[in-house]
């Protein structure tokens, strides 16, 4: 993994329950942090495809038993919105730390800041209960489901393979056409509520 991002490598860390504990068997993650320097990624903000496939296919050799899969996540200064890590939740298997662990501080107030972000009441709208029947789109989730666990483990059939593309961009289309529907619903309670309002 050093060796597929060059120079540009800083230092790789897991963190969570792989190194703290308390896991869920077949739920759980493994949860890696690569770190980078900002001339590891591409305009797009990505590390290039030729790497993410090739640390694909290194991750793929990992057992991952009894977790449920690998989450690599990839930090630039630039990009880092995260807190330092924290001691005692994470290892550090390559590279060297460049700043102080978390302090007790910090992880307070970022849980602060966390719950001052959080707004219930945008997060779900109650109309949401009024709806029924106007998309469709747990069939298509269904569906894509269906392919997920036709075409996994085994990995075997391009025909399979293409079905599982197929619902996936099916998926994807219905996803931003349910978001698009809700948005306007919004919308439209906010301009009712609106009218009724005198300056």
């Amino acid at each position: 993994m050093i060796r597929d991002v060059n120079s540009s490598f800083r230092r790789l860390i897991v963190q969570g329950s792989a190194v703290k504990g308390g896991i869920i068997p077949g739920s759980s993650d493994i949860d890696y942090v690569l770190y980078v320097d900002d001339t590891g990624l591409n305009e797009q903000g990505t590390l290039p495809t030729g790497t993410c496939i090739t640390l694909h296919k290194a991750l793929s050799d990992i057992d991952v038993h009894p977790f449920r899969y690998i989450q690599l996540s990839v930090i630039t200064p630039n990009n880092n919105k995260y807190l330092p890590p924290i001691s005692g939740a994470y290892q550090l298997l390559a590279g060297k730390l460049l700043e102080p662990e978390a302090t007790n501080d910090q992880i307070f107030q970022d849980a602060v800041a966390s719950f001052h972000r959080l707004q219930p009441e945008v997060a779900f709208n109650p109309h949401q209960l009024l709806d029924h029947g106007e998309l469709e789109v747990g069939s298509v989730v269904e569906s894509f489901l269906c392919s997920v666990e036709s075409y996994y483990p085994q990995e075997q059939s391009p025909e399979k393979a293409l079905r599982l593309i197929k619902d996936g961009f099916a998926l994807l289309h219905a996803t931003k056409k349910w978001m698009d529907h809700r948005i306007m619903l919004l919308s439209n309670d906010d301009t009712k509520n609106c009218e009724g309002i005198t300056l």
